[in-house]
């Protein structure tokens, strides 16, 4: 594994939590497999920007988004409709969150006296809203207050996100968008002696890693 220096970190995508960087050994034994323990890394984080006046984000939504990662800015009550996806990723030797098209831009709109019910976790229950692939801002709006619905992290966005109202404690909006399970290409079981199924397996989906022929479990081991 390489790092840059510290100075330099924006030009990385990952973070060290722990560690720095290593040396691996190929086993001098003749096993084939790297002797080593390996840096815990994380994806580094974009700053949420200012949308400017009339907009809302989901990009703030669980802390700052994760490189590789998208959000959605959306124009909210009385400004007019707009939603735009923004993304988090390594630009030039710096890490940010642009419009993957077009920014967000609200203008102004006759406006409407907000009324007293609102949407909570029923109202997101009732809307279908409570998917593992669904994320969404819709909790604690206000009556005629807007909120945008996404795909969650680990599935890819086919189409734009939804924008639902609050409307007398109900969230109504134009359909859930389409989410398509990313596939799972990092970390799976691997070493001498063990196989699996898990080639092709996507987000939220199992498999199982067992011996292969030839290799029994280690005492208090099995498949997992």
């Amino acid at each position: 594994l390489q790092s840059r220096s510290p100075a330099s970190r924006l030009e990385c995508s990952y973070d060290f939590v722990t560690g720095a960087a290593t040396n691996l050994l190929c086993d001098p034994s003749g096993t084939g497999a790297f002797l080593g323990a390996v840096p815990d890394v994380m994806p580094s984080r974009c700053s949420t920007p200012d949308f400017g006046t009339g907009a809302e984000s989901s990009c703030s939504s669980g802390g700052n988004r994760m490189v590789g990662t998208t959000c959605w800015a959306f124009c909210i009550t009385n400004y007019t409709p707009n939603v735009k996806q923004y993304d988090c990723a390594v630009r030039g030797n710096a890490i940010s969150l642009a419009a993957m098209t077009d920014p967000v831009a609200c203008n102004p709109v006759a406006g409407r006296r907000l009324a007293s019910a609102g949407c909570d976790a029923s109202s997101a229950s009732a809307a279908n809203l409570v998917q593992p692939q669904i994320r969404h801002t819709c909790i604690g709006k206000s009556d005629t207050q807007k909120c945008v619905v996404e795909c969650n992290v680990g599935y890819t966005i086919v189409g734009t996100a939804s924008v639902y109202t609050c409307t007398n404690g109900a969230l109504v909006g134009s359909g859930l968008p389409n989410c398509i399970a990313n596939p799972c290409n990092y970390s799976a079981p691997n070493g001498i002696g063990i196989t699996s199924n898990c080639a092709g397996v996507s987000t939220d989906s199992n498999c199982t890693a067992t011996c292969g022929m030839g290799y029994s479990y280690a005492n208090g081991s099995g498949p997992q």
